[in-house]
């Protein structure tokens, strides 16, 4: 190859992997970790960012399998805090269903503001049974697609400051 063509393959190479089209997409995905407390409670955190879901403890946030979504479904009781990182802002969920249904011990959530529901359409049950969650704020939520919202708060027996418009 001469030094023209192998500039321009160069050039070329370096183009296609700047815009994405060589890298790996990124994932919205929540990642289950232990708190250093001791006691087995668990720090559930949103992201999104290239990364390819492996393991026991990640979760690719659209595969929600029969309703509950899979990070829920065995780990529920020992989940005491959701995290939402800056980069969560730029995924686009379409179903909140049942996120935190039956987190009875969940009793913070940081970072909800990164949480873009623009594209989400069923938020039923999605803090149901957070009896130990106290305050939430959802005032920055888009609910313009959602058509369902049942239960979305049922059961949130500790539940005495929802802020729910800017």
């Amino acid at each position: 190859m001469n030094k023209s063509i192998k500039t321009l393959f160069a050039l070329l190479v370096l183009l296609m992997s700047s815009t994405g089209v060589w890298a790996q997409g990124k994932t919205a995905y929540a990642m289950l970790s232990s708190n250093n407390d001791g006691d087995g409670t668990k720090t559930l955190t949103f992201m999104y960012e290239n990364h390819t879901v492996s393991g026991s403890t990640e979760w690719d946030v659209s595969d929600t399998g029969d309703g509950y979504p899979n990070w829920n479904k065995y780990n529920a009781n020992k989940i005491t805090r959701v995290v939402f990182e800056p980069s969560f802002a730029d995924a686009r969920p379409k179903s909140c269903v049942c996120w935190f249904s039956t987190c009875v011990n969940l009793a913070t959530i940081e970072g909800i503001e990164y949480l873009n529901t623009s594209e989400v359409t069923d938020m039923r049950a999605m803090f149901s049974s957070c009896s130990k969650l106290t305050s939430l704020d959802v005032s920055h939520f888009n609910t313009g697609k959602v058509q369902d919202m049942a239960g979305m708060f049922s059961g949130c027996s500790g539940l005495t400051s929802l802020q729910t418009t800017a």
